[in-house]
Formats: structure tokens, C-alpha cells, sequence
């Protein structure tokens, strides 16, 4: 048996969320049916991320144990044949047996795209947000740095088992703007559910003055919970690069 890595691709806004879903249809359930498809055999994936019902990704990375001897490229090419347009396998290499996509990952990074301006765009509502409203980058740029380090982010969280640890450790966010296109770039090890939109969500809300850089530090304090959170809509996040260490690539390449 040897365990294949695949990065993938997706286009999140049809599917119910990555994960297996009864009676819906999902990412996860498309690449198991290629991959059976492909390799003739049963098997259930492992995978880096868990993305929600309109998330997107261009970085997500996959794993099972594969008992077909062929070139690593008739891997990209037989997979892709058997999925959907919206779903793409982009590279493909061997990792040692022990690797998992979700337990070895060093970080996970994020993008949630925001078109600002009064004119729609429907040529991006895929995969941006509007917002009307003049956002203030320079207020959001003092205030975004709150975020590094590690919090206790059950404040920007959506609902969560009992007893889960709430702390996540934020590597580095940052948020750019060119013409009417604002994008936030956000790096951690690991994310709570909804917990990328909710940042970026209270980060808008600075730039458009409902909240400022007290109330954000009080939130992250857990000293004040928000009046209203601001979970911004799935379409604009996508899942751009998980990282992994070395070690795991058996071939000595890189996905």
C-alpha cells in the first residue's frame, strides 16, 4: 500500500461542505467515488480541513493508501476524469505511511476576498463578498495585529462540542487593497468553526466604524462579548496552502 497525497481545488458553492453529509452532496463524497472510480478499490480520505457549505479551496490536501502501481501523473489524470467540473486534483505526491493531512499540518492558510464598492459585480459573487460602504483600511490596520498569537477565540467561534479547547495561536493576518478589492490573509495552525469569517467580520465592522480598537481587544480578552457578531457569508473565504514539514514527503518533493 502506498499513501498518495493529492492537493485540490474546488469551487465550494454547490456542495454542502466538504465533509460526508447523508443525502447531500459534498467534496468529500465526490473524491471518494473518483477515487474508487480510478483505483478500483473502497477507501476513505483523510484530509487538512473542513470547509463549510460555499468554501472554497486551492490548497486543500487529501490522503489514503492507494494498492495501484502507476505514474503519479495517470493519478491527476484518471482522478480528475471521474469528478465534477468544480472539483480539480492540481498535484499529487507519495508520503510516508504514518502521514495525516489534518494532525502533521504546521499551519492553515486563509483568503476572504471582499469587493468594495456601490457597483455589483455578478461575475464575482462566486467567490467575493460586497460591501457598499467605504471600508477604513488604515483603522483596520491598527487594529488587525490583536489577532496574532494565541487567544481564546470562543468569542469568534459558531457552535462548538462541549469541553473543546477555544485557544487557537493566529501566525499572521494581514489585509491588502487594489482598486475595489480588499483581500484579509489569515495563517494559523488550526481554526474553530466560523472562526476566519468572524474575524474578518469584526475587522469590516472597524473599517466601517461600528467597532473599535478597545471593543476588539476586550472581545479577544473575552472580558466583553459582542452585542452582534458579524459572520461574514462562505463565498468570499477560501482555503489557499496548508503547510506541512518536510519529512513526510517520501519522494522528497513538495505538494
Amino acid at each position: 500500500m502506498t499513501r498518495i497525497a493529492l492537493l485540490i481545488e474546488y469551487d465550494g458553492t454547490n456542495f454542502s461542505g466538504f465533509q460526508i453529509q447523508n443525502h447531500k452532496s459534498s467534496i468529500q463524497g465526490e473524491l471518494e467515488e473518483a477515487i474508487k472510480e480510478f483505483t478500483g478499490q473502497k477507501t476513505r480520505i483523510k484530509y487538512a480541513g473542513r470547509t463549510d457549505s460555499g468554501v472554497h479551496a486551492e490548497g486543500q490536501v487529501i490522503s489514503f493508501d492507494s494498492k495501484v502501481d502507476r505514474d503519479l501523473r495517470q493519478y491527476i489524470e484518471g482522478i480528475n476524469y471521474y469528478l465534477p467540473e468544480s472539483i480539480a486534483v492540481k498535484e499529487v505526491n507519495v508520503m510516508l505511511d504514518h502521514f495525516d493531512p489534518r494532525k502533521h499540518a504546521l499551519s492553515r492558510t486563509y483568503r476572504y476576498n471582499i469587493i468594495n464598492s456601490e457597483k455589483r459585480y455578478p461575475l464575482l459573487n462566486r467567490s467575493h463578498f460586497r460591501v457598499v460602504n467605504k471600508l477604513n483600511i488604515s483603522k483596520i490596520n491598527e487594529s488587525i495585529n490583536l489577532f496574532v498569537g494565541e487567544h481564546d477565540f470562543k468569542q469568534f467561534s459558531g457552535p462548538l462540542p462541549k469541553g473543546i479547547n477555544t485557544y487557537r495561536e493566529i501566525l499572521d493576518i494581514c489585509v491588502s487593497k487594489e482598486q475595489n478589492v480588499v483581500q484579509f490573509i489569515v495563517k494559523g495552525k488550526s481554526f474553530l468553526r466560523r472562526q476566519v469569517r468572524r474575524m474578518v467580520g469584526t475587522l469590516v465592522d472597524i473599517g466601517l466604524d461600528k467597532v473599535s480598537y478597545d471593543q476588539l481587544k476586550s472581545f479577544l480578552d473575552c472580558s466583553n462579548k459582542p452585542i452582534v457578531y458579524t459572520t461574514l457569508p462562505p463565498q468570499g473565504l477560501c482555503l489557499v496552502n496548508v503547510e506541512y514539514p518536510d519529512i513526510f514527503y517520501k519522494n522528497g518533493e513538495k505538494i
